[in-house]
Parts: structure tokens; sequence; C-alpha cells
């Protein structure tokens, strides 16, 4: 009879036991919240077409260019405008590289980037308007 009674527990082991708990409880949200963030963080974003227009419109070519690298469907996409909108991209991505070869006096990069910058010339169809604007924010003749 004397196996059945029960063993008091010492208060030390009760409290440890609760943090214990606590602490797996909270490693779990932690975890969970961590997660959450990486998928929203890594998940495609595609940008609709209208608002990359816009985004060319206002000239902001870096918000074009963003929304480029974020999109992974950009090589695959049938849509003519959406096309010109990433070879504006394209162009004021160039153009940047064309800027930093040229001010550091390395010939050869320059003039690569400037041959890829006339390549895209030819993709961006009807907002090759467009052009004269990156060409002077970038500081390009």
């Amino acid at each position: 009879m004397e196996n059945t009674k029960k063993k008091k527990k010492s208060p030390f082991l009760l409290v440890t036991n609760i943090i214990i708990i606590l602490l797996s409880v909270v490693l779990a949200l932690v975890t969970l919240t961590g997660l959450i963030e990486m998928r929203d963080r890594y998940q495609v974003k595609v940008v609709p077409t209208n608002e990359l227009m816009e985004m060319i419109s206002r000239e902001d070519y870096s918000g074009v260019l963003h929304a480029y690298y974020s999109d992974n469907s950009n090589l695959n996409t049938k849509d003519k405008e959406r096309k010109e909108c990433f070879a504006v991209a394209r162009y004021f991505e160039d153009g940047i590289m064309f800027k930093i070869f040229s001010s550091s006096g390395d010939c050869i990069r320059a003039s690569k980037y400037r041959s890829m910058m006339t390549k895209e010339i030819d993709n961006m169809g009807d907002l090759v308007l467009y052009k004269t604007s990156v060409d002077e924010q970038l500081g390009i003749e």
C-alpha cells in the first residue's frame, strides 16, 4: 500500500517544468512567425502592366527594374506592353552600368553596355519615347 502513495514533487521541478513549457510555446511561435515572413518575402510579386506603365510615366525606372527582377514570369510573357516595360527597365540598368564604367575609365565594359542599350531601344516599341528621359536621369549624352 505504501507504493501507491503519491510522491510530492518539489516546487523547483514544478517551476522548471512550467518554464520549459512556456519557452517551448514561445519557440514555436517565433519559428512560425519567421516562416510566414520568409514566405512573404520570397513570394513572387507580379506587378500589373498598368502599374508598370504608370511607373514609367512617373519616371520611376528603378521601380520598374525592381518589378522586372521580382517577377519570374518576365521572360515568358506574351504581353507586348509588358515586354516593352521590361525593355525600358533593362535599358535603365544597362545605362547605369554604362555610366559606372565610363566614369571609371573602363572603355571596354562601357562600350559593351552601350551596345546592350542600343539593342534594348529596338525592344522598347512605343515606349522608346522614354529613352531621352532615362538618358537625362542618368546623365548620359
